[in-house]
This record gives C-alpha cells, structure tokens and sequence, in this order.
C-alpha cells in the first residue's frame, strides 16, 4: 500500500509502501502439519495454535509414538521457511549454483529451489488433502470477511499509522501474518515483522507489535 503523491492533509507518507504477506503456503503447511499430527517441537520460540481449525480428520499418524525426527524437522524448517522473510544482506551468503547446474533442473526442481526447504520437500505431500483445503478456504473467508467490515480509510495499517511510520522510518517494508491464536510477533532480518492476524486485527496491540520492531533481529535466535 502506498500514496502515490502527496496529498494534502493526508498523514501516509507518499513514499512509504509497505507490502502484507497473509498466505504463504511454506507456514501455512507447516502449521497444518503440526495440528495434524499433534507434534510437539522442540524450541522455546515456536508460533502458537492456528485459527478457524474445525475438526481435524482422523489419522493414525497422531497415534505414533515415536515422532522426533518430524518434530526436529520441524521446527528447523519453521525458521528456515522465516528467513526466506529476511532481506540478501541478513543472512549468510547461499552456496553459489553454475548456470549450468540450474539449467540442468526441471521447472518443479527451480520452483522448489526459489521457495526453499518445505515439508513437502522433505517428507510428502500427505497431509495437505482435502481437509487442508477446507482449513485454507476458511482462512481465505475469514481474511474476506474482514476486509468488507473495514471502513475505508481505516484498515489496520491506518490505525496505527503512527508506529507504523516509526517502524518504517528504521527499515520495515514488509508484515507477514500468520493465522495463529494470540500473539506471536518477531522481527526478521532487517525490513520485515511476523505478527499473527489477531493482533494485526486489533489497533492497540497491533500499534504495540510495530513499535517491537528492531532491525537485525532473527526469530529462534532471540525472543520478546
């Protein structure tokens, strides 16, 4: 969102943009799964439950007692799937691939290249059936709903335009919600902050999430 030229007596800077990412699929997965098979990953900084659930379907995988490699996978591609949020510079350089190399790859191997590490990748595509896609229409209504109950002029962002400029002015260009209960707010890297859709939905706590903003910052390696 952005103002393309100044406007009299409108208090959004005309040069401020800043993009909201609300349905990235590597999260959105990773969450599902997580519900799904009722694992519990280990990690002191880990997103709370999701939203608009419903009645989970019934699979003989949440009877598994022996579940520690999906859950330590887990949580190592939850933080690698927030790093992807991270600006080039705020992370360590990737190992460099040859032209050649990449033009030997089929379009899925570029595709999952570009979009990183997934559960999909690393384990199949199982779990994302048609109940998973009953959860991500839910969410998509949910998302819908609110955006038509929002008076124009006042979307969350307008709310709290104060801190939001504040935040913009250190580097923010870019929120990324997840579909999670309660609060889960963390900065990553040097331009984007994580915030769950309650408390983007709520202008106090939202304002609150804006001003925790501190470049430089990855999720799993501090926690507020």
């Amino acid at each position: 969102m952005q103002s393309r030229e100044p406007i009299p007596g409108n208090p959004w800077p005309h040069d401020m943009v800043i993009t909201i990412q609300d349905d990235d699929q590597g999260l959105t997965d990773l969450l599902w799964v997580r519900e799904l098979y009722a694992l519990t990953p280990p990690g002191a900084d880990l997103p709370p439950h999701p939203i608009d659930l419903g009645e989970l379907p019934a699979t003989t995988q949440r009877l598994r007692r022996d579940k520690t490699q999906w859950e330590q996978a887990w949580t190592t591609l939850w933080f690698t799937a927030l790093d992807k949020f991270t600006a080039p510079g705020d992370l360590p350089p990737a190992p460099v691939r040859s032209a050649e190399a990449i033009d030997a790859l089929s379009d899925d191997e570029v595709e999952a290249l570009m979009a990183g590490p997934s559960w999909r990748q690393h384990f199949d595509d199982v779990p994302f059936d048609d109940a998973y896609d009953r959860w991500l229409h839910r969410l998509g209504q949910r998302r819908q709903e609110a955006f038509h109950r929002v008076t124009i002029g006042l979307d969350p962002e307008r709310q709290s335009l104060d801190p939001l400029i504040r935040a913009w002015r250190q580097g923010l260009t870019t929120i990324v919600t997840v579909p999670c209960t309660g609060t889960y707010t963390r900065t990553l890297g040097s331009t984007t902050l994580m915030v769950t859709e309650e408390t983007r939905a709520d202008p106090a706590r939202y304002s609150d999430a804006l001003d925790t903003f501190t470049p430089g910052q990855r999720a799993g390696r501090s926690s507020r």
